[in-house]
């Protein structure tokens, strides 16, 4: 296990760039990636991918998935610290990507995270994709959710609000990652 305090190097994670959409407003992005089996798209907290983060993407693989770890802001691998997470934290908050969200509009980092999604579903296969959101970025993973082009999903933090089981199908069954055991299991 990584140690939380110190900055990890994510050397055993393999990386590519996803770009979406074509054209003039095009945004590149790292996707971390580890482990084979369906794709579980890894959405980390501010201040980014974390020691810890990356940990649970580690976790993620060993049960058999995919683990996709999108960069969406800050250092990939940093250990936090109050400073850190504040300048982070202050750059999200003027973001246009994530500040539209935060005004009830569809937000251009969700329309790239599901398009990350429909690619991994392609490259990986599977019953569908997982997401797992935190906290913030659990709107991220609710607002995925939102247009039906998952049929399985996973959610944490604030994700698991009373929003999830209203935005979703009743006929269509969900599984979480058990966040302490890191099993799946389908909720009741």
């Amino acid at each position: 296990m990584a140690d939380p305090q110190h900055d990890d190097d994510l050397a055993d994670f393999r990386t590519e760039n996803f770009t979406w959409p074509e054209g003039p407003d095009a945004k590149e992005r790292t996707v971390y990636r580890k482990g084979e089996g369906p794709a579980v798209i890894v959405i980390s907290e501010v201040p980014g991918i974390t020691p810890r983060v990356a940990e649970f993407g580690r976790r993620v693989a060993e049960i058999g998935a995919t683990a996709v770890l999108p960069h969406l802001f800050g250092r990939p691998g940093k250990a936090p610290s109050v400073p850190y997470t504040l300048e982070t934290m202050s750059w999200a908050c003027v973001s246009r990507e994530f500040t539209l969200f935060a005004s009830g509009k569809t937000s251009p980092v969700i329309d790239w995270l599901r398009a990350l999604a429909r690619h991994e579903h392609e490259c990986c296969g599977g019953p569908g994709v997982g997401v797992v959101g935190m906290c913030l970025t659990g709107g991220f993973a609710l607002g995925m959710m939102v247009d039906g082009s998952f049929p399985r999903t996973a959610s944490s933090a604030c994700a698991r609000s009373s929003a999830t089981a209203s935005s979703r199908s009743r006929s269509t069954p969900r599984r979480r990652i058990h966040m302490a055991t890191g099993r799946w299991r389908t909720p009741s």
